[in-house]
């Protein structure tokens, strides 16, 4: 079986929010339930309408986490709100927080998600109801077996504060590729929703590249290391790989192709040196690279620790 083949189903991996309008908006977007509440954005479930942007998003992450399926967010303004209201506040709501169960582990777990907008305006404030219906990749109870999962895999890893990023990402790097299968058996089976899972990943140790990339992420910022999922295309099919952040530079890491493997070509890489890998196009703009500058050469562990 060739490496090729690994990403011919990795589509759902690369997905990007789009919208539009007819009265509704679909994006194939992403999401999670139940995170330990250190871990979640909290916002007040009591308020009676929202005001701005950041406040909805907030709400919409949180329901996102708590993996609920219908949200409605009620919102007001001083004028009738264009219908990128829509969008601006789902681009919001899945802006990397670096919180383990938020940002990108969102992102990658929903399958669809749209959205409807209707109110009334009495000539002084619009007052709207924002509707969003959410399907996921993964259930409620399965994101509550991956917190369990991972958070004994990390004791088990003794992954204490006083470890350095680098012996954090290289002992879960290493135990991702030694535990976890490819799932060549559903790959013409694009419904098994599984696959694309970190909880197919960790619990029941097969995934595609996203299932990978998803428990990469969530475990990396569970130990304070700063991670972003990338989608993009690996030898030309659909894939996703990670970058990680340490001593100030982001290095690429792909554990899908590591797997199983005792040299690890795509560790801790510099783009320079992470052949058969072009980021789509959001991941490789001004904005996304100088957030998260990438090393001008591969991580050199021994130079540093």
């Amino acid at each position: 079986m060739t490496r090729k083949l690994k990403y011919l189903v990795c589509l759902l991996a690369c997905l990007s929010v789009f919208l539009f309008w007819d009265q509704s908006l679909n994006a194939e977007a992403l999401g999670f339930p139940e995170c330990p509440e250190e871990n979640v954005h909290s916002v007040s479930e009591t308020a009676d309408y929202y005001e701005t942007v950041e406040d909805a998003a907030a709400f919409l992450r949180q329901q996102m986490v708590e993996r609920k399926t219908s949200v409605t967010i009620p919102f007001r303004a001083s004028a009738v709100p264009d219908q990128s209201l829509l969008d601006d506040i789902i681009d919001a709501a899945l802006e990397h927080t670096g919180r383990p169960c938020e940002g990108d582990y969102i992102a990658f777990h929903v399958s669809s998600l749209n959205g409807q907008m209707s109110g009334s305006f009495d000539g002084i404030t619009a007052a709207m109801e924002l509707t969003y219906t959410i399907e996921y990749y993964s259930t409620e109870e399965q994101e509550s077996e991956v917190n369990g999962e991972v958070a004994v895999t990390l004791v088990y890893l003794n992954l204490t504060e006083e470890k350095n990023d680098y012996i954090k990402i290289k002992t879960i790097y290493d135990y991702i590729c030694d535990n976890i299968r490819y799932d060549y058996e559903h790959l013409d089976d694009p419904e098994y929703y599984t696959q694309f899972t970190a909880y197919g990943a960790c619990v029941n140790g097969t995934a595609v590249c996203q299932g990978y990339a998803l428990l990469m992420y969530r475990m990396m910022l569970e130990v304070g290391v700063d991670c972003r999922i990338i989608s993009g295309r690996g030898s030309g099919e659909p894939h996703a790989w990670n970058i990680v952040g340490i001593d100030g530079k982001y290095y690429n890491l792909d554990v899908t192709w590591d797997e199983g493997t005792a040299d690890h070509r795509f560790f801790l890489k510099s783009n320079d040196d992470f052949p058969d890998h072009v980021r789509d196009e959001v991941y490789s703009s001004d904005g996304f690279t100088q957030a998260y500058p990438m090393g001008e050469t591969d991580f050199e562990s021994a130079a540093r620790y």
